[in-house]
């Protein structure tokens, strides 16, 4: 989705996940009607995005933000975490491994434990985006994730969503300025002004 600041871009994304109100029209997820739908029940459904600016809990580890993607996921039974003489839930263990297998993926295996200042930025958009991977959604929103990258770290994020397309079964909808990443891993591109679809198309 591309178009001028103002478009409408990101409310598009936040009308879609819950986080603004529509005044006509509808949401239609999966075959299913989500108009009404509150942002925690879209997420179960499979919906993860990111945003504009990093939005990172500066007091957590890499490990703590990422397994935040995995709240819904994570049934802890507390007679089991008693009982473990590990003192760790199994569910909570599985969750962690998930984090440490989607943050190899990204090739950021080695910021597990780092907190976000410890980060560069490029780092810091990565572990966004393994934050919305880790729960392997239907649908994955990226809001706008070049913004403040260098050349050769378009680059790396250009790889990784070409890898992202070969070996995840799920919808990404891409918000960019940086066309030439656009132009370069979309199957179909929709033009945004001033709230309007204006153009639409491979």
């Amino acid at each position: 989705v591309i178009g001028p600041n103002g478009a409408g871009k990101t409310t598009f994304f936040n009308a879609i996940t819950g986080l603004a109100g529509l005044s006509a029209g509808s949401i239609v997820f999966a075959g299913d009607d989500i108009t009404r739908q509150p942002p925690f029940q879209r997420a179960r459904l499979g919906m993860r995005r990111t945003f504009q600016s990093v939005q990172l809990i500066p007091q957590f580890t890499v490990l703590e933000n990422v397994l935040i993607g995995l709240h819904d996921h994570i049934r802890v039974n507390p007679l089991r975490s008693l009982l473990s003489f590990s003192g760790r839930d199994p569910a909570e263990e599985a969750a962690q491994q998930r984090v440490v297998e989607t943050l190899r993926f990204l090739g950021i295996e080695n910021t597990l434990f780092k907190r976000p200042v410890e980060l560069s930025f490029s780092q810091q958009r990565f572990v966004e985006i393994a934050r919305a991977l880790v729960a392997k959604p239907k649908l994955l929103m990226l809001d706008e994730p070049a913004a403040g990258l260098s050349p050769s770290e378009v680059q790396s994020l250009n790889a990784l969503l070409r890898r992202v397309r070969a070996e995840s079964d799920l919808t990404v909808i891409l918000v960019e300025h940086v066309l030439s990443l656009v132009f370069d891993v979309s199957d179909r591109i929709t033009v945004f002004d001033n709230g309007r679809v204006i153009a639409e198309g491979a």
